[in-house]
This record gives structure tokens, sequence and C-alpha cells, in this order.
């Protein structure tokens, strides 16, 4: 009798445990949060969705952030280089027809985007060397 209820209570333990580990990764890819191990992704899939190369050697990433749901996955890119890595990274780009706003600021709308993304925006402040990338899957 005491081993069945050791068995038992041992079940309801594993199951307990399996059930609550899918709940707290089912709320983390719900409620987008980026994980450390998932943040090369987000870049490399943001990166292949706009079309852009790779980020410059000295890059520093002041945000990454992804949005969505199960049906839609979004990514944000920001991004500040040196002037010189920036022209370069530009020039290594398939980005073009931008528009350029009064302050200096280069927005490119690529519509179908690459890799089956729907929408891929493209902020560039060559002043400020930043750069701002938005892409959406749906």
């Amino acid at each position: 009798m005491n081993i069945a209820r050791r068995n038992i209570k041992i079940f309801i333990f594993a199951v307990s445990t399996a059930v609550l580990l899918l709940v707290l990764c089912s709320l983390a890819y719900l409620n987008n949060v980026l994980l450390p191990w998932d943040r090369n992704e987000a870049v490399k899939t943001t990166l292949e969705w706009s079309g852009t190369p790779s980020l410059p050697k000295d890059a520093e990433i002041t945000k990454l952030e992804v949005t969505g749901s199960a049906f839609s996955r979004g990514f944000k890119l920001d991004f500040t280089t040196s002037k010189v890595n920036l022209v370069d990274w530009l020039a290594n780009s398939n980005l073009s027809n931008g528009t350029t706003t009064e302050s200096g600021v280069t927005i490119y709308e690529i519509r179908p985007a690459m890799n089956g993304a729907e929408y891929a925006k493209v902020v560039v402040n060559e002043q400020a060397s930043t750069v701002s990338i938005e892409v959406y899957w749906s």
C-alpha cells in the first residue's frame, strides 16, 4: 500500500512539474520575452527580413524587441556604429529609394520585405550614426 501511494505521489509531482514548465514556457513565448539564447536569432532574422547585411563590427545594439503572437511576429532592432562603418554598411545593403526628411533622417520602406516578411522599415540617421530596423510577418 505504501509503495502504491509513493508511486502516485511521484507521478503527480512529475506531471505537475511538467505542466508548470509548459505553462511558464508558453507565457514567455506569448508575452514576447526575449530569452538570452534567442537574442542572436532575433538579430539574424531582423537583418534577413530587411535585406540588410550583418551588423558592423563596432555596432552597439541599443534596442532589440520581439512582438507578435502565435500567428504573427515582429522585430525591432536599433543600433549605433561609427560613421565610417555606417557608410560601408549602407553601401553593402540592398536599400534604395529612401525618403530623406528635413532632419536628415533617411527612411526606407520595403513591401513586401525579404524571406516572406510582409514589411520592413529601415530608418538611418547618418548624423547620429544610428539605424532602426522594424520588420514583421503575419
